[in-house]
């Protein structure tokens, strides 16, 4: 069962390793690592499909962005900052938790101005009962994302 997808022949699948949620861009018309931008006065309808093994692990479709934090370096070869995600303001994320079955996601954006270089992205995190265990982590199915424009201005 585990390898069935929603529909067609494959679904994507992530593997969350431990209790701290995974930022990734949303699946969309490009190969992107950054999420599909959002365009400023235009309004989203946002559909997926999702499963999660074990049950209970948590999928949010967010919009926000990543910036740069300078950090002070542990040793000579330490990093000097680190990439940081943050929702963009005033956008309500839903946490969506998830089982073994599929289940729809839906999340209707209303058109607004965006800050620079926001864009959708899904946070994929583990089972909140399991997070001081040894191995908290899971794997989180997705098919069937659709992202369709609505309201936009001209």
């Amino acid at each position: 069962m585990q390898m069935l997808p929603h529909s067609g022949r494959k679904s994507g699948r992530v593997w969350v390793p431990s209790a701290t949620p995974l930022v990734f861009g949303m699946p969309g018309y490009t190969t992107n690592l950054n999420g599909v931008n959002l365009a400023n006065s235009t309004g989203y309808n946002i559909s997926l499909w999702a499963r999660s093994f074990p049950a209970g692990m948590t999928l949010a479709v967010s919009a926000g962005s990543r910036r740069n934090v300078a950090i002070t370096p542990t040793s000579d070869l330490g990093l000097n900052s680190v990439s940081r995600y943050g929702h963009a303001p005033g956008f309500a994320v839903q946490t969506h938790v998830l089982n073994g079955s599929w289940q729809l996601v839906e999340l209707a954006v209303t058109a607004r101005v965006w800050p620079a270089q926001t864009s959708f992205n899904l946070v994929v995190g583990a089972v909140s009962g399991l997070r001081d265990v040894v191995a908290p982590g899971g794997s989180v199915w997705i098919d069937d994302v659709a992202i369709r424009v609505h309201n936009a201005s001209r």
